[in-house]
């Protein structure tokens, strides 16, 4: 009901009207024509282009390199820790010596925070850029799982420390949600030119989910035998990941696809 059709199918079957309605009500009417435009440029170019087969992906630069960007980046999210926090926040909430309800409602808020820090990021992304709230998430929560770790180890000592691990771990997917979380997703349509598009988003997002699957299975049980150890695999692979963004990812806010490409030959 309150989703349009995409301006960009609709244009691919010849339907201009509907597209530039479409693209009024989701950027409003100037950028909406603007957006237009640049989308007719793309489909144009896209036909003169040749079909992008799988081994161009690895063998093309201006493939290959937005391809290991993405695909690290799909890797780096799951990576983060982010999934170990929400699958098993109870037990770190445990862990930092509280209450069966209390940990309950402290994992309800960690479900709040996400959502609406990643409300917020929306308007973020295009004020800010992708590449530096990608850092500032990914350094961030490399400097807050230290902390985290600290606190689970001594948590013991001050019931202070308690309530601090559960701040740190709201900072920790407020830095997640401006950033790491949804941007990822926005990058995988701005990296590749209109060709290797769909072969590049095939190749990457399955990373995503891998992972996705590879620390939801081996995170309780390195918890159960290196304690609060077990953060010290994520801290590492975001301290990587955001070493990473530094050097190779470029930024792609306000420009064009072509501006993008051009920095991959």
């Amino acid at each position: 009901i309150l989703s349009p059709e995409s301006p960009k199918y609709l244009l691919e079957i010849n339907n201009e009207q509907k597209a530039i309605e479409a693209s009024n009500k989701l950027s409003g009417k100037q950028e909406g024509m603007k957006n237009i435009e640049q989308i007719k440029t793309e489909i144009a170019a896209a036909r003169t282009q040749p079909k992008v087969a799988l081994k161009d992906m690895w063998t093309v630069n201006k493939y290959r390199k937005p391809l290991i960007i993405l695909c690290v980046l799909m890797a780096a999210q799951q990576l983060s820790g982010v999934n170990a926090i929400i699958y098993y926040s109870t037990q770190i909430f445990k862990t930092a010596k509280l209450s069966e309800e209390e940990a309950q409602l402290a994992t309800i808020g960690v479900g709040v925070v996400n959502v609406v820090t990643t409300i917020a990021a929306v308007f973020l992304v295009d004020v800010l850029g992708r590449k530096p709230l990608l850092i500032i998430g990914f350094g961030g929560m490399t400097i807050d799982l230290i902390f985290i770790l600290i606190c689970l180890y001594f948590v013991e000592r001050s019931t202070i420390l308690a309530y601090g691990a559960i701040s740190l771990v709201y900072l920790f997917m407020i830095l997640f949600a401006i950033g790491p979380g949804p941007i990822p997703w926005i990058m995988g349509s701005e990296l590749f030119e209109t060709a290797a598009r769909p072969m590049g988003l095939s190749i990457a997002i399955p990373f995503n989910w891998i992972f996705n699957f590879f620390v939801g299975q081996i995170f309780l049980p390195l918890q159960e035998d290196m304690g609060p150890s077990v953060f010290i695999i994520f801290i590492v692979c975001n301290a990587l990941a955001t070493l990473f963004l530094v050097i190779n990812i470029p930024e792609t806010k306000n420009k064009s696809i072509n501006e993008i490409t051009a920095s991959f030959k």
